[in-house]
């Protein structure tokens, strides 16, 4: 069978510092509904985050001479749809604190990607579920996830952090959280708002620290937590 006329088609690829690598390229006679699903899995040395590194993909697809362009995180598995002739499909990883390329060639990423007529009706990005917690740590996730959204309502007259671990288990007194916010005293509400997500790729985990930058568990904190990941 001619590529032009493939119905399904697919690779994998592994990524290992540089720039964007092209993931597939498909073209045929006229347009039709695609589905793009993909996956990513990172691999780090134990000194690094993988929470610090994030797997994208770049879209492009059209026809004729007009293409459009659009750049997604991966959370473990995503699924795009598209109405296109050409789909065009490059992957790269990120590194989240510069929003550059990861150079680093110890850090690797397995990418997997296939291209198959019709759609499913999903949106243009992976669909959101809303979860909550009540107390002072508790388990978001135990699956590669990005959050999204967080509010929190922190009741007590002393400041608090917030944090968030990379982690499929509760954290433990020591830990370095991936992410965190402050939780001021009364009426202590935070919030955050990250479109792309924040990505965790074992999990997530949350606790309530007396301390910034290491977590001092506060077993007596009652933190009302409402959190939004990608599904």
């Amino acid at each position: 069978m001619e590529r032009s006329e493939t119905i399904n088609y697919g690779n994998r690829v592994t990524l290992q510092g540089g720039g964007p690598q092209s993931v597939l390229s498909v073209s045929i006679r006229e347009s039709r509904p695609f589905t793009l699903y993909a996956e990513a899995t990172v691999q780090v040395p134990p000194t690094t985050s993988r929470a610090s590194v994030l797997p994208q993909l770049t879209l492009n697809w059209g026809n004729g001479s007009a293409f459009s362009e659009m750049t997604v995180p991966v959370y473990g598995a995503t699924r795009l749809p598209v109405v296109a002739r050409s789909v065009e499909v490059f992957a790269n990883l990120v590194d989240v604190k510069t929003g550059k390329d990861v150079i680093d060639a110890n850090i690797r990423c397995v990418v997997s990607a296939f291209l198959s007529h019709g759609t499913e009706g999903g949106a243009s990005r992976p669909l959101m579920q809303r979860r909550q917690g009540r107390g002072h740590e508790g388990l978001l996730a135990q699956w590669p996830t990005g959050l999204a959204v967080v509010r929190a309502h922190h009741p007590g007259i002393a400041p608090r952090f917030l944090q968030f671990f990379d982690a499929r288990e509760l954290a433990k007194n020591g830990d370095v959280p991936a992410f965190e916010l402050p939780l001021p005293p009364l009426p202590g509400r935070a919030t955050e708002d990250r479109p792309q997500g924040i990505g965790f790729l074992d999990g997530v985990a949350w606790s309530v620290s007396a301390t910034w930058g290491v977590l001092t568990r506060d077993v007596g904190a009652d933190v009302s937590l409402d959190a939004e990941l990608f599904a």
